[in-house]
């Protein structure tokens, strides 16, 4: 995901025009990989990865979107496609409050998925500043 995921937003030219740090987005994504569950065998990092290249196709191949998006929209929707299922264990929000999963529990009972998705990759976003002051 880091390597293929890196040269989408190169791709899409959301590295240059934004000056992101190559070595950062690499170390990014390659945490947001470690944060799928690989015994997910659906919604794991090459599901993420899929997302995400479906999502530069849309930006970059003239379908209209792209042109039709900003570029904060166009980093937020790439970003936003590769890390949209981390950490997910293949329940379905409703079954998890229903049974009272502690990821329900945790969130109110409110979008568990979701906020554990956004959690988790915060988390991934934190480790490029550990040690920044």
């Amino acid at each position: 995901m880091a390597v293929v995921g890196s040269a989408l937003f190169a791709d899409a030219g959301l590295t240059a025009h934004f000056g992101l740090n190559s070595a950062k987005l690499v170390k990014f994504l390659a945490e947001v990989e470690r944060g799928y569950l690989a015994s997910n065998t659906y919604h794991n990092a090459l599901h993420g990865l899929d997302v995400g290249q479906t999502m530069h196709f849309f930006l970059t191949e003239g379908v209209g979107l792209g042109n039709q998006c900003s570029w904060p929209e166009k980093l937020a929707a790439l970003t936003a496609a590769l890390v949209h299922d981390v950490g997910h264990r293949g329940l379905n929000n409703n079954w998890l409050i229903a049974t009272d999963d502690p990821l329900a529990i945790t969130y109110n009972y409110t979008s568990p998925l979701e906020s554990m998705h956004a959690s988790k990759v915060s988390k991934c976003y934190r480790v490029l500043h550990v040690g920044d002051k």
